[in-house]
């Protein structure tokens, strides 16, 4: 409704539109194709000597649509030199094809990246392709930082500063998060944390009493997980707790089965089984738990048993040790399988 140039030498210099405001960009050779168009209170529009835009404001109820974007806040601020777009607002949004992205600061630019800082929250839908450790529930993947990016190509997602990353039932906390969707495969690093709860439906009264239906909490300093071949990685320091049982070495796979559930848990380096409830602890090179078999498979060289309330030792290649119980086989080491003809050793 109400439009005011100012002029300098007779070429305008800068433009204030008032009262509701429709700015509407198309390509100059296909006047029929629509990149962007902006809904806003009001708008200034500031020109080079050349008569380019050299920068967009637009302020109030601010409604911005692109191609591959659609972006709402309170203020929005256009660079035409570098083609950069920062949305402000209480939170500012901004929606693509993956999900949605929320924080006082968005910056979208046109070679393909988001960034957004000072307090994030993002949320991927489920066909965006991203899961959470195996989890297959209709539930977004949601995200909480302090700054975030997105690119294009190659894609990858990035949280950093006291991430939170949770879908379902788990959990996942680091300092720092990168999802690569081609690469299918999930990253977490620095004081990772991680929760994964069970099913209880399907166990047994014996099964709960001895903690089977406790989650699983996990911590390590690297996470790995490879979406493709359902198996979660954690490296150094790796550290699981379930109920009052503690499981500690250097590194752990967490497989899952074809249902995305935790079918079996692999450990390996330093190994130490920690279980108060029965006063036993075992120490070995490797371990095997399968949850709900309410026992773990510890081999080494050797593996110790010792019973904590009277300080005896028990050794083997090989203890097979129950939590229900704290009963314990020990056994002989498994013979490595004969490698195959014309193998170097």
């Amino acid at each position: 409704p109400v439009i005011r140039a100012d002029f300098k030498k007779g070429q305008v210099a800068t433009v204030d539109a008032l009262e509701p405001v429709v700015l509407v960009e198309r390509h100059s050779f296909a006047l029929r194709n629509l990149l962007r168009r902006v809904c806003a209170d009001k708008a200034r529009v500031d020109f080079d000597d050349l008569g380019e835009v050299r920068q967009l404001v637009l302020s109030g109820a601010v409604d911005y649509q692109a191609t591959d974007m659609q972006a709402q806040g309170d203020r929005i601020v256009a660079t035409g030199a570098n083609g950069r777009v920062s949305i402000f607002g209480e939170p500012a949004l901004v929606v693509n094809n993956r999900g949605d992205l929320r924080a006082p600061k968005i910056t979208y630019a046109e070679e393909g990246w988001v960034e957004a800082r000072d307090g994030v929250r993002a949320e991927f839908t489920r066909e965006s392709g991203f899961s959470l450790m195996g989890e297959t529930s209709e539930e977004p993947v949601r995200v909480t930082s302090n700054e975030a990016r997105w690119e294009a190509a190659p894609e990858l997602v990035k949280f950093t500063g006291r991430v939170r990353v949770w879908q379902g039932g788990d959990y996942l906390l680091a300092e720092e998060v990168v999802g690569e969707p081609e690469l299918d495969q999930l990253t977490a690093t620095e004081k990772v944390k991680t929760v994964l709860k069970r099913e209880t439906a399907e166990l047994t009264d014996s099964q709960l009493t001895a903690g089977e239906g406790e989650p699983i909490e996990v911590t390590a300093k690297k996470l790995i997980y490879k979406q493709a071949r359902r198996v979660i990685t954690y490296e150094g320091e790796a550290r699981a707790v379930q109920a009052d049982r503690v499981l500690r070495c250097d590194t752990m796979d967490v497989e899952l089965d074809e249902n995305d559930e935790f079918e079996r848990l692999i450990c390996t380096g330093q190994l130490v089984v920690d279980d108060p409830l029965q006063g036993k602890e075992v120490r070995g090179d490797k371990a095997i738990y399968v949850p709900g078999a309410e026992e773990i498979d510890v081999t080494g060289d050797p593996v110790i048993l010792t019973d904590q309330t009277d300080g005896t030792e028990l050794r083997g290649g090989r203890v097979i040790y129950r939590f229900d119980t704290g009963a314990a086989q020990i056994r002989s080491r498994p013979v490595p399988e004969p490698e195959a003809a014309g193998e170097t050793p």
